[in-house]
């Protein structure tokens, strides 16, 4: 499997939900977020319907409907990893 990993910060001044709907737009299999900004954007994404083909993880210490939950105090690289890549069930931890 090919996976191609880009880093996205969102600029300042940005509409967080416009910025999460381009990345689905753009196909993107999974999108990572961290921050509330970013996590309530997700929230909002994720309220007018579940996307097929995009995988959402946020970073959060709240949950978001539809995305999986990973704790800000317990992720690790590996956590992450197993996140992105799919494989299988990753508890919300």
């Amino acid at each position: 499997m090919n996976v191609v990993v880009q880093r996205y910060r969102l600029p300042a001044g940005a509409d967080p939900v416009a910025y999460v709907n381009t990345l689905v737009q753009l196909k993107c299999a999974t999108v990572v977020t961290t921050g509330t900004a970013a996590r309530s954007a997700v929230a909002a994404r994720l309220a007018t319907g579940r996307v097929a083909h995009v995988r959402f993880v946020v970073v959060a210490d709240q949950p978001v409907s539809g995305a999986m939950r990973l704790s800000p105090d317990t992720v690790s690289a590996s956590i992450l990893a197993h996140a992105v890549n799919g494989s299988g069930s990753t508890p919300q931890v």
